[in-house]
């Protein structure tokens, strides 16, 4: 049975699976790093195999004010023509790699994601992980869309903190 078989089909396969969302960009980010170090390339086995995509957005920001109590200002507020341009960049990045998981960091708020969401080849098999950032400077939060079933007790291994998660 994949991994991918257990999170859609069984739950008894092996014991609730949890991460943070911390380790799974760091996960991420060293698996890119793998790829780029040893330069192989592998046949692709579908059964087995998920494509990650991490991305640093570089401020997919929108013209609302952001959450809590931000004291940076030194963060260029977008036109709107400039930020739907970076979200279809996002969109196609996404898109060309095919990802199955993507790990969004330096996004500003919920609407950001959904608006590359909306314009994702699939959109409906496409799911939402967002939390709030804790960034007081800027008011970065991070997202992760997946095309697998977000088993809400899965996000964190934290009871307390699953009302944080917006899914």
């Amino acid at each position: 049975m994949t991994l991918t078989e257990y999170s859609i089909q069984s739950r008894s396969f092996i014991p609730k699976i949890t991460f943070r969302l911390s380790i799974l960009i760091r996960f991420v980010s060293f698996l890119s790093s793998y790829k780029q170090i040893t330069g192989q390339e592998t046949k692709r086995d579908l059964e087995t195999e998920i494509d990650l995509f991490l991305l640093n957005t570089e401020f997919l920001f929108d013209s609302e004010a952001p959450h809590g109590n931000v004291v940076g200002t030194s963060i260029k507020v977008v036109i709107p023509d400039e930020y739907h341009v970076k979200a279809r960049s996002i969109v196609n990045l996404i898109d060309k790699y095919q990802a199955e998981l993507v790990a969004l960091v330096e996004v500003k708020n919920r609407d950001c994601v959904e608006l590359t969401q909306k314009n994702l080849n699939h959109k409906e098999s496409w799911q939402i992980i967002f939390l709030e950032g804790r960034d007081t400077f800027t008011g970065q939060d991070v997202a992760v869309p997946s095309k697998f079933p977000v088993i809400k007790e899965t996000v964190t291994n934290f009871p307390d903190q699953w009302s944080n998660y917006i899914y």
